[in-house]
């Protein structure tokens, strides 16, 4: 049994604590991350593109590799938390533009972060 680790709930979750302190912390118990960046506006909770929150993920990406944890992106463009923390889902669908416009803005942003260049097939 195991967990998977997820910085950007714990923003909402446990806005007293440092996500990302938190989640090397976990590490030793963790198969799986998901890399999502959050924003507050007004209260609420978004989820922008990867590097454009409040998250730094650089150090938990250089321990998920050295550890050979893998990472998903997860970017719930079409739901916000709200102040309590409960998800609020939009009525109507992301326009796929935006989705591929945010995960290439998203890309670019984690291969700075790793300084490399993500594989094409990865």
């Amino acid at each position: 049994m195991a967990f998977n680790l997820d910085p950007g709930n714990m923003v909402s979750l446990c806005p007293q604590q440092d996500p990302i302190a938190e989640a090397l912390t976990m590490l030793p118990g963790a198969r799986h991350c998901h890399i999502k960046d959050v924003m507050r506006h007004n209260g609420e909770y978004h989820f922008p593109p990867i590097g454009e929150g409040e998250l730094n993920y650089a150090p938990l990406l250089q321990a998920l590799a050295e550890n050979d944890i893998p990472a998903s992106l997860e970017i719930p463009l079409r739901m916000h938390r709200q102040p309590d923390s409960w998800p609020q889902r939009a009525d109507q669908p992301v326009d796929p533009a935006i989705s591929l416009e945010v995960l290439i803005r998203s890309r670019l942003a984690l291969e700075k972060m790793l300084g490399y260049q993500l594989a094409a097939d990865h």
